[in-house]
């Protein structure tokens, strides 16, 4: 566990389960003059309905979680392949954070 003390992390359960218009996140402050600095300059309203999806998402969600994944490899190697026979000049690693397939072409200018 980083010692850090200013460390504050966000985070949120909207692209991971698709719940972006549920509009919650997650934020983590270690340091509890932080803290009370972040609660008194912005407005806390908890959607009960964002809740109760955000905690059935983290309870449950382990097998969409891991169905995702490997549909997104799939669609990665996919992708891969496809550069590979149409585009072989093109140059592309597949990610392990992320769900963007980032694509270099500059050498086809």
């Amino acid at each position: 566990m980083p010692t850090y003390q200013k460390l504050i992390t966000c985070m949120a359960p909207s692209k991971t389960f698709n719940l972006a218009g549920m509009m919650i996140s997650n934020i983590m402050i270690r340091d509890k003059e932080l803290r009370n600095i972040w609660l008194e300059r912005h407005y806390n309203f908890d959607n009960p309905l964002s809740v109760a999806a955000a905690q059935g998402a983290y309870e449950k969600g382990e097998p969409w979680v891991k169905e995702l994944c490997a549909y997104l490899d799939k669609n990665f190697e996919f992708t891969k392949e496809y550069l590979k026979e149409h585009l072989p000049k093109a140059k592309m690693e597949i990610s392990e954070a992320t769900y963007l397939a980032w694509v270099d072409l500059k050498c086809l200018f």
